[in-house]
């Protein structure tokens, strides 16, 4: 360890130059220099005197004395910070006119440390730099939780080529100085966790929020729970975003059908959160949120009354309410969505229906036995899923006079109760065309499970700040890059297979009929059926419904015709269609931000649009074809094959593509 004395002057015309210079001097030099004294200099010699000290230098709280009455012993601490150390620094700031050889602080320096300096034992006292802290704040803005940011920000520091940074407390904080530094940034960004100050700081929250997103749909609202005099004013936090007031204007099944699911545990007071979403090509996507302190049917009437006035004006398509709307069967939701939606029919989820009936029958306390239970549950099957009204009516009054029915009084009351609602689960009330073969809330659970695992990352919020703005910023930008992997033709393959709609189909059986929106397509399995598909509501006769009508869900024909046409369909993810791309970018980005319409083209776009142009001028012409026609066609049914082959591009990836190169 070395030691000396030395004095040297360097050029500083300010104290804020020399705190400057005392941080790269530490720095530098791996020591800590803190300030001890400063004292103001006496006549027109010196300005300011600066003291510093080694850190290591302080009062022992170390040493721990006995007393008793006859001795005292004295018991130290070993690996100790404060060791007494001598090292001394001062500097001493000249006056202007005094200034030597344009040097005007002096600074004479003791180096005569008592410990060593560089080494891992020391390094782990040294303060926490402004850089770090930074970093730290950073990642918690981020999402980050302490135990997740420190593992994160040293596992960067291990690929480093520093690895020995680890040891340093002022490039590594200890763990215990991660969890100060996030209740600092909690309490300055998040604020308390409950009581009046919380609910201020939230009103000024979505008062920022509305007036820097109010011109883009942007929406909240907040009500503070109250409880005064006997009269209770319940929590009622709605929010619209942007990206939800998009989905309202742009997608179709936004007026069609709508599910909305409540779930809890988003934070410590467990108030219920309500997910208002429809379907799409790119799956649930969602139309509001509300939260509240109760799920009674005023609360839920009041929370989805306020969230209705946060839509903007076209809301639902430019319905202003939705057609259906599949919920859970809790009697208090659907009696404050009546309320609030009164055209809307309410809809009950198949599966949570069967599964109530299903754990009706398991519950021991009804006397349900073992081997009868799979039978009960076949009869309650068939009446859900009875094609017509009058099927339904049989086969409820075989029901009725099932031996096992009239065995299980219990169990024939409790569905005579669900049979006075028999509009809310039985599938033959259903219009197929709004359905589009959803006849669950699987999209609204979903969403809740994004919710959870996505954007909460399994962790509770802290308070209610911290939840708006999880709902408003991070739940937000998930959707966004949902609907930007659609725009940007990067979806992933076990995504889209509920919405391919792809098939082997040849183009000269994709035809248009007469009558407008109407379009035929001849069958690859049957030889003599030909299926109409209706691009005004998107349906095809391939799948005739319970009701007996083409139902609304997507198929392998729509999509033939979509791309042959170069029609937006909005059941099917747009693979060849840039107008169907760039819709999903504009409920995305919005307006602002989606950029010119060309950039959404597919590569082969034009091509198509050519191959297109090239039948309908061969149909017109007796169809008489040429060379260049036939190969335009044998292109488009290529590309049509070449994309639903999943295991073909296994097999043969090379080959196909020099095929289609060729071809084009």
């Amino acid at each position: 360890m070395n030691s000396y004395n030395c004095s040297f002057k360097i050029e500083l015309d300010s104290e804020e130059s020399i705190k400057k210079w005392v941080t790269a001097f530490n720095e530098k030099s791996k020591e800590t220099m803190v300030y001890e004294t400063c004292r103001s200099g006496k006549g027109k010699k010196v300005v300011k005197i600066f003291y510093l000290r080694c850190h290591h230098k302080q009062r022992q709280s170390g040493m721990h004395t006995k007393s008793n009455k006859k001795l005292k012993t004295t018991h130290k601490i070993h690996n100790n910070k404060h060791t007494n150390c001598p090292a001394q620094l001062m500097l001493t700031l000249l006056p202007p006119a005094t200034k030597l050889n344009g040097f005007c602080v002096s600074v004479p320096l003791k180096h005569n440390h008592n410990h060593l300096v560089q080494v891992a034992d020391a390094l782990r006292f040294r303060p926490l730099s402004e850089q770090s802290k930074k970093d730290y704040y950073d990642l918690f803005s981020h999402g980050h939780s302490p135990a997740t940011a420190h593992l994160e920000y040293e596992t960067n520091l291990m690929y480093s080529d520093k690895p020995d940074l680890i040891a340093d407390r002022n490039c590594n904080p200890k763990v215990s100085d991660v969890y100060n530094l996030f209740n600092k940034w909690r309490k300055c960004n998040i604020g308390v966790r409950t009581g009046k100050y919380l609910f201020a700081e939230l009103e000024k929250c979505v008062a920022v929020y509305n007036e820097e997103y109010n011109d883009i749909g942007g929406k909240a609202f907040i009500q503070r729970y109250s409880d005064c005099n006997g009269k209770e004013e319940p929590l009622i936090l709605a929010v619209c975003t942007p990206l939800m007031s998009r989905v309202h204007r742009h997608i179709l099944q936004s007026k069609e059908l709508v599910f909305i699911d409540a779930s809890s545990s988003f934070e410590d007071f467990n108030n219920p959160m309500f997910v208002v979403s429809t379907s799409s090509a790119a799956g649930g996507l969602p139309l509001g949120i509300v939260v509240t302190s109760a799920e009674s049917a005023t609360v839920i009437h009041q929370g989805m009354t306020k969230l209705s006035q946060m839509f903007p004006e076209d809301a639902f398509y430019g319905s202003g309410s939705p057609k259906k709307i599949i919920i859970d069967d809790s009697m208090a939701e659907r009696d404050g969505l009546r309320k609030t939606w009164h055209t809307a029919d309410i809809l009950l989820c198949t599966f949570h229906f069967l599964q109530n009936i299903w754990r009706w029958l398991l519950n021991v306390k009804h006397g349900i036995d073992c081997d009868e239970r799979q039978i009960l549950m076949n009869l309650v099957r068939k009446l859900v899923y009875a094609k017509t009204e009058a099927e339904l009516i049989t086969e409820y009054s075989h029901f009725e006079n099932h031996p096992f029915v009239k065995n299980y009084k219990n169990f024939n009351s409790y569905i005579a109760n669900y049979w006075v609602r028999r509009k809310e689960w039985a599938l033959c009330f259903r219009d197929a065309v709004y359905m589009r073969g959803i006849n669950t809330n699987n999209y609204a659970e979903s969403g809740i499970r994004i919710l959870k695992d996505i954007v909460f990352k399994r962790v509770k919020a802290y308070n209610l700040i911290q939840l708006f703005k999880f709902i408003t910023i991070t739940f937000d930008m998930y959707y966004k890059r949902r609907l930007l992997a659609i725009a940007y033709n990067r979806m992933d393959r076990y995504i889209a297979l509920r919405y391919k709609g792809l098939g082997a189909l040849e183009v000269n059986n994709i035809k248009e009929s007469t009558t407008k929106s109407i379009y035929l397509v001849k069958s690859t399995h049957y030889k003599d059926r030909v299926y109409e598909i209706n691009t005004t509501v998107w349906t095809c006769t391939c799948s005739i419904s319970l009701t007996g009508y083409p139902s609304g869900e997507p198929c392998k024909h729509q999509h033939a015709v979509a791309n042959k046409f170069n029609l937006v369909a909005p059941n099917l993810i747009p693979y060849f269609n840039g107008d169907g791309r760039f819709l999903y970018a504009l409920v995305a980005l919005g307006v602002e931000q989606v950029g010119d319409k060309s950039f959404y083209m597919g590569m082969n776009e034009e091509f198509h649009r050519q191959s297109e142009d090239n039948i309908t001028h061969n149909d017109e012409d007796d169809n008489t074809t040429n060379v260049d026609d036939n190969s335009a066609d044998e292109n488009l049914s290529f590309a049509l094959n070449y994309i639903d082959e999943g295991e073909a591009l296994q097999e043969d990836v090379g080959s196909l593509c020099r095929k289609f190169i060729e071809d084009v």
